[in-house]
């Protein structure tokens, strides 16, 4: 039977799956904004553009710099966007067992208690 992969050993799948929901969010709101704008409602369109943008920006950079490991700090989405194949990179993010900087595997994870802090592991 295979392994976890460290990405949900480490509970930082869910970041994943917020990231395009949260991202889908505001670019709506961002798509929206110019049509309110356009019907003479200037001060909440800009409300809602800014407010779509940052969301839009904010839920990627979040995915991008949170999505780590817990030892050595290195971004996997990063990792995975800049060394793996423009095909490959998405399976071995949701299915890689062990950082590739540091060597921490999901049994060694696994194997830990949980502490109280934002990383598990």
């Amino acid at each position: 039977m295979s392994s976890p992969s460290l990405l949900t050993t480490t509970g930082q799948a869910v970041r994943l799956r917020r990231c395009p929901a949260l991202s889908a969010v505001g670019l709506g709101t961002t798509v929206v904004a110019p049509v309110l704008m356009h019907s003479g409602c200037g001060v909440p369109a800009t409300a809602l553009f800014l407010g779509g943008a940052i969301l839009l920006l904010g839920s990627v950079f979040y995915a991008l710099r949170r999505t780590a490991c817990p030892r050595c700090k290195t971004p996997w989405l990063q990792y995975a966007l800049g060394e793996k194949n423009i095909n490959g990179w998405l399976g071995w993010l949701t299915s890689f067992t062990e950082c590739p900087e540091c060597g921490l595997s999901a049994r060694d994870c696994a194997a830990l208690p949980v502490q109280r802090t934002n990383a598990r592991c």
